[in-house]
C-alpha cells in the first residue's frame, strides 16, 4: 500500500513537473487570447478612427447647415427686395411713359404754336412793309402836291393844273369818301374854268383836303409804325418763351427717356435676379434638405456602428477574462497535480463553452467573420484541453492501478 502511494506520488510530480515545464505562449488557447488582444486593439483603432471622422462629418453638417440656412433665409430676403424693385420700376415705367407722351404732345403744341406765330408775324411784317411803302409814297406825293399848290396857286389855271391832277390821282385811292368825289372830279377836270378865276376856291379845298390827308397819312403811319413795333416785340417775347419751353420740353423729354431706360434696365435685371435666386433658393433648399437627411442617417449610422464597437470590445474582453481565467485555471491544475485534472474537466469546458459562445453571438450580431472563426477555435480548443486531460487521467489511473 506505501508503494502504491509513492508511485502515484512520483507519477503526479512527474506530471506537474511535465506541466510546469510547457511554456504558457505554445499553448493553444494562449494563442486565442493573443489573436483577441490584437482585435482588441484594431477595434480600439477603429473605434477612435471612425470617432475622428464622425467629428469631422459633425462639423461639416453644422457649417453647411448654418450657411445654407443663412443663404436660404438671405435668398428670400432678396426675392422680397427684388419683387419690390420690379413692382417699383413697372409703375416707374408706366408713369414715365405717360409723361413723355405728355411732353412730346406739349413739345408738338409749343413747336406748332411758334411755327404759327413765326408765320403770322412775317405776314403781318410783309404787309406792315408794303403799306408803310405805300403810305410813304402816298405822303410824298402829297407833299409835292400841296408844294406844288402852295408855289402855284395864283398860276394854277396856266402853270400847276397838271403837275397837281397828277401829285392828286397818285393818292386819290387814299381819300376818304367823302373826299373822294371831289379830287376825282378835279382830276377829271369836271369843273369848267373861267377867265375870272373860278378855280381859285377849288384849288383851296384841294389844298385843305391834300393838307388833311396828308397829316391823316403820317398819323396813320406813325401807328402803324408803332404797331408793328409792339408786334414785333410780342412776336420777340412769345419766340423767347416758346423757345423756352421747347427747349425745356426736349430737356425733359431727353431725362425722361434716359430714365425709362434705366427702368427697363432696371426692371429686366431684377427679374433676371430674381430668377437666378429662385434657382439658388431652390438649389440651397434641396440641398439642405438632403445634407439633413444625410446627416441624420450618419447620426444613426454612427450610434450604431459605435455601440457595435463597444459591444464587440466588450465582448472580446469579456471572453480574454474568461480564457485567462481558464489558462491559469489549467495551469494550476498541472502544477497542483493529476487529482484535480479530472474533477476540473466539466469546469474548464463550460467555460471554454460560454466564450466561444460569447464570441459567436457577438459575430453575429455584428457580421464580424473574425469573431465567428475565434468562437469555433475557442471550441475546439476547449475540446482539445478536455481530451488531453482525460488521457492523462487514463493514463494516472493506469499507473496507479499497477
Amino acid at each position: 500500500m506505501r508503494g502504491l502511494f509513492l508511485i502515484v506520488t512520483a507519477s503526479a510530480t512527474l506530471l506537474a513537473q511535465e506541466a510546469a515545464t510547457l511554456d504558457l505562449k505554445e499553448r493553444p488557447i494562449s494563442k486565442v487570447i493573443k489573436l483577441l488582444k490584437d482585435m482588441q486593439g484594431e477595434l480600439q483603432a477603429t473605434l477612435k478612427s471612425e470617432t475622428e471622422l464622425k467629428e469631422k462629418m459633425d462639423c461639416w453638417c453644422t457649417t453647411n447647415d448654418k450657411e445654407k440656412t443663412e443663404a436660404i433665409a438671405e435668398a428670400n430676403r432678396r426675392i422680397d427686395a427684388l419683387v419690390a424693385a420690379i413692382g417699383k420700376n413697372s409703375g416707374l415705367k408706366a408713369e414715365l411713359g405717360a409723361t413723355i407722351k405728355q411732353v412730346e404732345k406739349e413739345l408738338a403744341q409749343n413747336t406748332g404754336a411758334l411755327d404759327k406765330a413765326t408765320e403770322v408775324r412775317k405776314t403781318e411784317a410783309s404787309e406792315f412793309n408794303a403799306d408803310e411803302k405805300d403810305i410813304v409814297q402816298s405822303i410824298g406825293a402829297m407833299k409835292n402836291a400841296i408844294l406844288v399848290l402852295s408855289k402855284h396857286h395864283e398860276f394854277f389855271l396856266q402853270t400847276g393844273a397838271k403837275e397837281v391832277k397828277r401829285a392828286v390821282q397818285s393818292v386819290l385811292h387814299k381819300a376818304a369818301p367823302e373826299h373822294k368825289a371831289i379830287l376825282t372830279a378835279f382830276v377829271q377836270g369836271s369843273q369848267a374854268p373861267t377867265n375870272s378865276g373860278s378855280y381859285a376856291p377849288a384849288s383851296g379845298q384841294i389844298f385843305g383836303i391834300l393838307k388833311q390827308m396828308k397829316e391823316e397819312f403820317e398819323s396813320n403811319l406813325a401807328k402803324m409804325q408803332e404797331e408793328e413795333k409792339t408786334g414785333q416785340e410780342d412776336f420777340a417775347g412769345l419766340k423767347s418763351a416758346k423757345l423756352d419751353e421747347i427747349a425745356a420740353g426736349k430737356k425733359m423729354s431727353k431725362e425722361k427717356t434716359q430714365a425709362l431706360a434705366d427702368a427697363g434696365d432696371a426692371l429686366a435685371k431684377a427679374k433676371e435676379d430674381l430668377d437666378l435666386t429662385r434657382e439658388a433658393l431652390e438649389s440651397d433648399t434641396k440641398f439642405l434638405g438632403d445634407l439633413r437627411l444625410r446627416c441624420q442617417k450618419s447620426d444613426k449610422d454612427w450610434e450604431h456602428r459605435a455601440k457595435t464597437r463597444n459591444d464587440e470590445i466588450a465582448a472580446i474582453s469579456e471572453t480574454i477574462k474568461i480564457l485567462s481565467d481558464d489558462d491559469a485555471f489549467d495551469l494550476f491544475s498541472k502544477t497542483a497535480g493529476f487529482i484535480q485534472t479530472h474533477e476540473s474537466t466539466k469546469s474548464k469546458t463550460s467555460m471554454m463553452l460560454r466564450a466561444s459562445k460569447l464570441l459567436r453571438d457577438m459575430g453575429k450580431k455584428s457580421n464580424n467573420l473574425q469573431l465567428l472563426a475565434l468562437s469555433t477555435q475557442v471550441k475546439l480548443d476547449g475540446f482539445v484541453k478536455v481530451k488531453m486531460a482525460d488521457r492523462k487521467s487514463t493514463r494516472l489511473n493506469s499507473s496507479h492501478s499497477q
